[in-house]
C-alpha cells in the first residue's frame, strides 16, 4: 500500500491507494493494457446553428470563384466551393497536431495563396500547448497542411507572397522573408511601422501588407499620422507616402501595373499611379471612427477586381467605381437589396450594420466579398444586392450548456453568449430566436416539473448583466424575474480575465422544489439561490469565477470554480457547502442514481498552462505550478476517500444516465480528443473519429438513451454511445 498526497483534499487528507495503480498511470497510459487502444470513428453531426462567431478574414482563389475561404479567431479556416453558400472546417487536423489548449488563434492576413501556383497555399497559426507558432503549407489547395520545420513565428500577422512566389511576413516591427517556398527565412530590418505593445490582442490584426505586380511591398498600420511605407528591395529599405494619414487599407490593382487606391479613416479615397510613391483625393465617403478595443477594431475596407473595378466601403456608405478609381457612384446603407439567405444571424442584423467591413476583397468571377468581423457578405459586381453567407461557419461560441428540452428531444435551446437565445424544435435543422438584438444570453434552465417554464440570465453588458428572465410558454415570450449580482463586470479591462470569459453562466432549478433556483456566473462572486421562483436572490456560497453547476434529481448541489481550488457540495438544499475535493478540479461528473458516486478531472488547467510556451496577456500574472499532467479520481462515499483512475490531461466528464458504466471524457492527452470508458472509469478508448474540436467545454444528455451532445464552438451530436460494439477496439502505439 503506497500513501498519495494530495495536499489539500479535505483539508489534507492523505489517500491511499494501491501500489499498482501507481506503476501503471506515472506516463498516463490507460489501465487494463500498455498501450492506449482507439475505438471506431464514429460519425459525430454538427447540429449547432452556426456563424455569429468572429470572422477575421476572407481570401479568394486567385482564378476560380467557386473557392472562397474565411478564417476565424477561434476555430480556424473554412472552405467553400460552392461560391460561398456553404463552407466545411479544414482545420481539425491541424487542431489536433498542435494540441491546443483554448483556441485557434486568428487575425487577419494570416491566410494566402501563392500566386505562382494556386494548389500551394500559407497559413499562420499561434502555437499549442507543448508546440512552437510557425507557418503551415499545403500542397493541394488547403486539403492538408504540414508546419515548415524552422518557419518564423507569424501569428497574429500579416503574410503577402508575390508574383514571383516569394513569401513575406511581417509580426509586430519584424519582417522575415523566404524566396524558397518556405524552406529557409531570413530576418529583415525591423519595419517602421508603429507598434505599441506585442500583448494587445485586439491591435495585433493592425498590420496589413500588399504586394504590386512589379513586387513592390506595401504596408501599414492604422495608426494617425503613419500613413503608408513601400520598399522595392524586399523590405531591406522603406520610404513614406501619405504622411500624416491613418490609412485603414490598400488596394493594388491586378491588371494596371502602379494602379494603388487607399482608403483613409475619415473616408478619403486616394488614387496613385505610380507604385505608392504619389496620391491624389478621388473622393470621400461617410466612415466612423470606431475605438479601439472593440469588435471589429476598425472600419473601412477597399478593393480592385480583374476588371479594374475599385470597390470602397466605409461604416456608412460605399462607393463603387468602374474606370480604375477615377469617379465613383456612392451609395448608402438603406439602398442596397439585403438578403439574409434564410439565416437567423443574417436575418437580425439588418441593414443598420450593414456596410460594416474590415476586410473586402473582390472574386475573380466579378463578385466581392466582405467580413465585418461576425458575417460574411456576398456583394454583386454592382454591388446593390448583399446576400449573407455563413452555413457550416460554424464558429458560434457555446461558453454555457445547451438544454434539451425534457418532453421533447428535438426541442433544443442554447444560450450563446453575445449572439443571444435559440432554439431548434426540429433536432437542430432549423433555428429561432427570440432575441431582436445582439445581446448576451449567458445561461438557461427548464422547470423539469413544469416542462413549459424556462429561464434565461443575461450577461457580460453591464445594463443587463445578471438579469433572469422568465418564460411560462416554452421560450417564446419572457418576462423580467430577479437578478444576481456581477461584480466582475464593474470597471472592468482587457488586464481582467473575465473580459474574456463573461459569457459563461449556469442557472438550474431543483427538481424536488421549483422555486428553488440556482444561479451563478462567471463575472460574478459566488453561488446564489432563489427560493421565490426567482424574483429575490441571496449569495449562499463565495466563490472566485464559478465553473460549473449541477443540481442532481435529489436536489444535491455541486459546483466548482475555474481558477481556485474545490469541488463543493450541499445536502441541505443550499443552506450549508461542504469543499469534498480541494484539488484544482477541472471538471466533474455525477452518478446518475447515487450522489456519493462522483468523477473529477484534476490539475489539466494547471499543467496546461503552466507548460505553455507563451501566456495570454490575461493570464500572464497567474502562477501555475505544473505538477505533470491532470488526474482522473473517483469517491464513492461523497469525497471521504479518492481513487486514483488515470493520468489524463482531462476535462469534460460525462455519465451517460441510463447506462452509467458508459462516461465521455474530453482530453488533450496525446491529441485523442473524446474518450469513451465502458467499465465505468477503468479503462478508455478514444471515440473522435470526425469530431471537429478536440477541447469540448461539456457535454450534454440528448433526451433519448446513447444521445450525447458535445458544445463549445459549436454543437455535435453522437448516438447510441452506449452500444459497445459499435467502437471496436483496435489497438494502436503508445502516445508519449
Amino acid at each position: 500500500m503506497i500513501t498519495f498526497d494530495l495536499g489539500s483534499y479535505r483539508g489534507g487528507l492523505r489517500m491511499k491507494i494501491f501500489g499498482l495503480l501507481m506503476l501503471i498511470f506515472p506516463l498516463g497510459l490507460h489501465a487494463g493494457g500498455g498501450s492506449p487502444v482507439t475505438g471506431g470513428r464514429p460519425e459525430w453531426r454538427v447540429v449547432g446553428q452556426g456563424g455569429g462567431g468572429v470572422i477575421t478574414d476572407v481570401l479568394v482563389h486567385p482564378t476560380d470563384p467557386d473557392i472562397v475561404w474565411v478564417e476565424t479567431d477561434l476555430t480556424g479556416i473554412f472552405k467553400s466551393t460552392d461560391g460561398g453558400k456553404n463552407f466545411r472546417r479544414m482545420s481539425g487536423p491541424v487542431e489536433r497536431q498542435e494540441l491546443l489548449f483554448e483556441w485557434m488563434r486568428g487575425m487577419d492576413h494570416e491566410l494566402v495563396y501563392d500566386p505562382t501556383d494556386p494548389d500551394i497555399m500559407y497559413w499562420a497559426m499561434d502555437g499549442g500547448i507543448y508546440t512552437t507558432p510557425g507557418l503551415y503549407k499545403s500542397l493541394d489547395g488547403g486539403e492538408s497542411w504540414f508546419k515548415i520545420p524552422g518557419s518564423p513565428d507569424l501569428a497574429p500577422a500579416a503574410i503577402v507572397v508575390d508574383s514571383k512566389g516569394v513569401i513575406y511576413g511581417v509580426k509586430h516591427k519584424r519582417m522575415w522573408v523566404s524566396e524558397d517556398k518556405g524552406h529557409t527565412w531570413r530576418q529583415m530590418p525591423d519595419v517602421p511601422t508603429y507598434f505599441a505593445d506585442a500583448y494587445d490582442w485586439r491591435r495585433r490584426n493592425r498590420i496589413f501588407i500588399y504586394a504590386t505586380a512589379g513586387n513592390r511591398l506595401i504596408i501599414g498600420d492604422r495608426y494617425k499620422g503613419t500613413g503608408i511605407y513601400f520598399s522595392d528591395d524586399k523590405g531591406g529599405h522603406w520610404r513614406q507616402a501619405l504622411q500624416g494619414r491613418e490609412i485603414m487599407d490598400v488596394a493594388v490593382s491586378p491588371v494596371e501595373p502602379g494602379l494603388v487606391m487607399a482608403l483613409e479613416q475619415d473616408g478619403s479615397i486616394f488614387r496613385s499611379t505610380d507604385g505608392g510613391e504619389s496620391f491624389i483625393k478621388v473622393k470621400e465617403i461617410a466612415n466612423s471612427y470606431y475605438a479601439w478595443g472593440k469588435w471589429p477594431p476598425f472600419y473601412g475596407s477597399i478593393a480592385i477586381n480583374n476588371e479594374n473595378h475599385v470597390m470602397a466601403i466605409g461604416r456608412w456608405e460605399m462607393a463603387l467605381s468602374r474606370d480604375g478609381g477615377q469617379r465613383f457612384d456612392i451609395y448608402g446603407e438603406k439602398e442596397p437589396e439585403w438578403d439574409p439567405a434564410g439565416y437567423i444571424f443574417t436575418a437580425r442584423q439588418g441593414k443598420e450594420g450593414l456596410f460594416k467591413s474590415n476586410k473586402l476583397v473582390a472574386s475573380p468571377g466579378g463578385k466581392w466579398f466582405s467580413v465585418d468581423g461576425h458575417l460574411l457578405k456576398e456583394i454583386n459586381s454592382d454591388g446593390r444586392k448583399w446576400t449573407g453567407r455563413y452555413r457550416g461557419i460554424d464558429i458560434l461560441c457555446l461558453y454555457s450548456p445547451p438544454v434539451i428540452d425534457k418532453r421533447n428531444a428535438d426541442v433544443i435551446h442554447v444560450a450563446a453568449g453575445d449572439n443571444g437565445h435559440f432554439y431548434s424544435t426540429d433536432g437542430g435543422k432549423n433555428w429561432k430566436t427570440t432575441e431582436t438584438k445582439m445581446v448576451n444570453v449567458d445561461g438557461l434552465a427548464q422547470d423539469p416539473n413544469n416542462p413549459d417554464i424556462w429561464y434565461k440570465m443575461y450577461g457580460r453588458r453591464p445594463r443587463e448583466a445578471g438579469k433572469i428572465y422568465k418564460s411560462v410558454d416554452s421560450g417564446v415570450s419572457w418576462e423580467y424575474a430577479g437578478r444576481i449580482p456581477m461584480p466582475g463586470f464593474n470597471g472592468r479591462s482587457e488586464d481582467d480575465p473575465s473580459f474574456y470569459t463573461g459569457w459563461c453562466g449556469w442557472l438550474a432549478v431543483d427538481p424536488t422544489n421549483s422555486q428553488r433556483i440556482y444561479a451563478t456566473h462567471r463575472a460574478s462572486d459566488g453561488l446564489y439561490l432563489s427560493e421565490d421562483g426567482g424574483r429575490n436572490f441571496r449569495r449562499v456560497l463565495e466563490l472566485v469565477r464559478p465553473w460549473q453547476l449541477e443540481v442532481t434529481d435529489r436536489g444535491t448541489v455541486f459546483i466548482c470554480t475555474w481558477d481556485s481550488r474545490g469541488l463543493y457540495r450541499s445536502t441541505d438544499n443550499g443552506r450549508s457547502f461542504e469543499m469534498i475535493n480541494g484539488g484544482p478540479v477541472n471538471d466533474f461528473a455525477v452518478h446518475p442514481k447515487n450522489d456519493d458516486i462522483v468523477y473529477v478531472n484534476v490539475g489539466s488547467f494547471n499543467h496546461a498552462w503552466a507548460s505553455a510556451r507563451v501566456k495570454p496577456r490575461y493570464e500572464r500574472n497567474r502562477v501555475y505550478e505544473d505538477k505533470g499532467k491532470g488526474r482522473l479520481y473517483k469517491t464513492g462515499d461523497g469525497g471521504n476517500h479518492w481513487d486514483l483512475l488515470g493520468a489524463f490531461d482531462g476535462f469534460a466528464l460525462y455519465i451517460e444516465p441510463n447506462f452509467p458504466n458508459v462516461m465521455l471524457m474530453s482530453t488533450r492527452d496525446g491529441g485523442q480528443g473524446i474518450m469513451r470508458s465502458a467499465d465505468g472509469g477503468k479503462s478508455w478508448v478514444s471515440i473522435h473519429g470526425n469530431h471537429n474540436n478536440y477541447h469540448p467545454r461539456g457535454f450534454v444528455y440528448g433526451g433519448v438513451p446513447g444521445r450525447v451532445y458535445t458544445w463549445n464552438h459549436n454543437m455535435e451530436r453522437l448516438d447510441n454511445v452506449h452500444v459497445d460494439s459499435l467502437f471496436q477496439k483496435r489497438e494502436t502505439p503508445a502516445i508519449p
